[in-house]
């Protein structure tokens, strides 16, 4: 077992080797995204693309609404939408199906750059 560690958004460890322990139980739970009709930028709408971003940077519902210069009922609106278009029920779902749509666009050379207020991500 190894002793290193991973830091995470809000400064806590996480233990590696529980980490990828945790990768492999999400990786049985959460749909791959090359399962997905298009690419997430085709399927959503810009702000929830901008709102998906907030997601996958470990932002809660107040601090992307306060982002935005939304209501938080707004965020858990457009959250609801992204859900249900994307055919999944957690947040923790979006953040690894946003993460594997940033890694394929990585690899293809095109820009990951964090979406601009109202833009799609990578325009």
């Amino acid at each position: 077992m190894t002793n290193r560690f991973v830091q995470t958004r809000h400064s806590s460890a996480i233990k590696s080797d529980e980490f990828a322990t945790f990768e492999a139980q999400t990786a049985q739970i959460v749909p791959d995204i090359a399962q997905q009709p298009g690419e997430v930028s085709q399927i959503l709408t810009p702000r929830e693309c901008d709102i998906a971003h907030g997601v996958y940077e470990g932002l809660s519902n107040k601090e992307i609404a306060r982002r935005l210069d939304i209501s938080p009922w707004t965020v858990s609106s457009h959250l609801r939408h992204v859900f249900a278009k994307l055919g999944i029920t957690r947040r923790i779902e979006l953040c690894r199906m946003w993460h594997q749509y940033a890694y394929r666009r990585e690899s293809a050379g095109r820009s990951v750059a964090e979406p601009a207020v109202g833009g799609r991500p990578g325009s």
